[in-house]
């Protein structure tokens, strides 16, 4: 039974959190927009700058810290998983802009995550290490196959594997496939269908699905494997 000290530090420590998560959120949109101007100002669309994106980008970091810290002690990891969303949401405003998954955004996030399990997660650090390239080589096989994921795509979900694991990244990879096939779909029934030249930005679907893996791995992994049980 917790005491009420404990309980008053836990709602302080949520407060804290979602604050924090909601202000770095907040500032995701002009981060974006300054990544765009500098570096890929020729494919620019005003996307995600007005304070709409703002608002938006808030709401989804101060939600995500909310159910993360009731989940997961106050502790590094629960920060680097703060910092993961961050990042993933300035890649959504670039991909949405730009089309454009910069490399200033996904190098330094693998360094940092890998820097994580180097250093206080050794033991797992080849575990990781071979998600890690497993994960990179198969998507950089299939963007030189297929040619409709990005190269950027291969390097968000990389980023990510550092913090996801293997089943975690599948998940996220899968959902991810699965939302953008929705959006296909719903655009091809409203007769609006997506021009065969046109890139899909596909980080804001990838995003959504390390989010939902981020909060439910396990639950989510038993659903995916229960379908594959006759």
């Amino acid at each position: 039974m917790k005491s009420d000290v404990d309980k008053i530090m836990d709602s302080l420590m949520v407060y804290i959190s979602v604050t924090i998560m909601g202000i770095g959120a907040y500032y995701t949109p002009p981060i974006a927009t300054w990544i765009c101007d500098k570096r890929y100002d020729e494919n620019r669309k005003e996307v995600g700058e007005k304070w709409l994106g703002r608002w938006i980008s808030l709401l989804i970091g101060s939600s995500m810290a909310f159910l993360l810290v009731r989940e997961e002690k106050w502790g590094l990891f629960l920060l680097l998983n703060f910092i993961l969303i961050w990042l993933t949401l300035i890649l959504i405003w670039t991909d949405l802009r730009s089309r454009r998954i910069p490399n200033l955004i996904t190098y330094p996030g693998i360094v940092l995550f890998a820097g994580y399990r180097m250093l206080y997660d050794f033991h797992h650090f080849i575990d990781y290490f071979l998600v890690f390239s497993i994960t990179f080589g198969l998507l950089y096989v299939i963007c030189r196959v297929t040619n409709g994921l990005g190269v950027g795509d291969a390097k968000l979900l990389a980023m990510a594997s550092w913090i996801l694991g293997l089943k975690g990244i599948w998940l996220a990879f899968w959902m991810g496939s699965c939302l953008a096939l929705i959006y296909w779909c719903v655009r091809y029934l409203l007769k609006n269908p997506i021009p065969k030249m046109e890139r899909i930005a596909f980080a804001p679907f990838l995003s959504i699905g390390i989010w939902l893996t981020l909060l439910e791995k396990d639950l989510l992994w038993d659903r995916y494997i229960s379908w594959f049980h006759f």
